[in-house]
Formats: C-alpha cells, structure tokens, sequence
C-alpha cells in the first residue's frame, strides 16, 4: 500500500496478478522529535482497496474502507500531490519559515 508515479503493471508482473492486489491505507505518520510516529484508523481516515472483497475484509477489521475501482489512477494522482506537499513540509521545517512566491509557484508547478 503505497504511491507509485509509474502504475501497478510492473509489480503486479514480478509477484504475480494472481496475488496482487493495491491498495492504500488509513494511516497517517508524523515526526515527534525526531522519532516517527504514526496513527492508524483515526477520524475520518479511510482505507482504498481495489474490490469489495478486499473492503469487506477491511471492514470486518475495524478499519473502515472504501472501493476504488480504478488503483491505478488513484495511486499516480495522489502520488502527484503528495510529493509537491512533502517538499512544502521538509522545506518549511529545515528552515522555521515560510516559502517565497517563487517557491510557492515551483510546488504549484509540480
């Protein structure tokens, strides 16, 4: 369960279609002094799977999810913001400040 910019086909083909399956998860992680810390299953989070069978095992987890029919697409347009948005938050955290507008117009870009 994780982004990719490249799709699913390449890895769904070196382990196999048969025990493959893309998802991705209700989770969140965060640096607390320099340790990371992460939470799973907090308000409002939701996991994607790729077919209801998979949702449904989720559900009966606890976790709650949702079917997302096209993984594919999904994981390449969150992937597409969430990098930009990473840069924002390292970038910001090295330096204790805010962007410039010529940085804010780079991430935008990206």
């Amino acid at each position: 369960m994780f982004n990719t910019f490249r799709g699913t086909q390449p890895y769904r083909s070196i382990v196999g279609a048969e025990r493959f399956a893309f998802g991705f998860p209700n989770m969140s992680a965060y640096l607390v002094d320099q340790r990371l810390r992460f939470r799973v299953d907090g308000p409002g989070m939701v996991t994607t799977m790729p077919g209801p069978i998979l949702a449904k095992l989720s559900k009966e987890a606890a976790m709650p999810s949702e079917v997302e029919d096209d993984m594919d697409a999904f994981l390449r347009s969150h992937v597409a913001l969430v990098v930009p948005l990473f840069f924002a938050a390292l970038l910001t955290r090295r330096r204790a400040i805010g962007f410039t507008w010529s940085e804010a117009r780079q991430l935008d870009a990206a």
